[in-house]
């Protein structure tokens, strides 16, 4: 399956949120609430607006925001007799702008710490990860470092992984 979703291009932007629920066996008018309160919490005035539109006209930023939406729409309320959430999700950030960045990781953060929810996120910006995360894992070179994120990602550590001076 293409990582961009190109299989559902045919499909309106309002079914393709709702295609991520499919598998919590969802469905009418809990699915499409479910489907549409994820989409507020990516933003109202910056995707809700998409609903109508057809995947293959969104943007690279529209298209990961409204990924995220179908991946808190997934993970929106727990299923019985499954104590965790989790959301996993690799460079969320990559398509979008500055601010876009920064409402993403701030929203991933408020559902970890408000509701609990793991997140595991796979992101190369070294200041986004030390603005937002509270852990972090280094892999390099065949090894790996884990720990809190000011200790994992330290001046010593960019210097001797990347060999570039903080």
């Amino acid at each position: 399956r293409p990582k961009d979703g190109h299989r559902l291009q045919r499909r309106g932007l309002g079914r393709q949120g709702c295609l991520g629920l499919r598998p919590r066996r969802q469905h009418g008018e809990l699915q499409h609430h479910l489907t549409a309160a994820a989409l507020a919490q990516v933003g109202p005035q910056r995707v809700a607006h998409l609903g109508g539109r057809s995947v293959t006209t969104l943007s690279g930023g529209e298209r990961a925001r409204t990924h995220l939406a179908r991946a808190l729409a997934q993970i929106w309320e727990p299923l019985p007799g499954v104590p965790h959430r989790w959301l996993l999700l690799d460079e969320p950030t990559a398509a979008l702008d500055l601010a876009h960045q920064h409402q993403t990781l701030r929203l991933l953060r408020h559902w970890a710490v408000e509701h609990s929810v793991g997140v595991v996120v796979v992101l190369h910006d070294l200041n986004l990860a030390l603005r937002y995360a509270h852990d972090a894992v280094l892999l390099a070179e065949g090894g790996g470092q884990f720990g809190r994120v000011d200790e994992v990602i330290t001046p010593e550590t960019v210097g001797r992984v990347w060999g570039v001076g903080c």
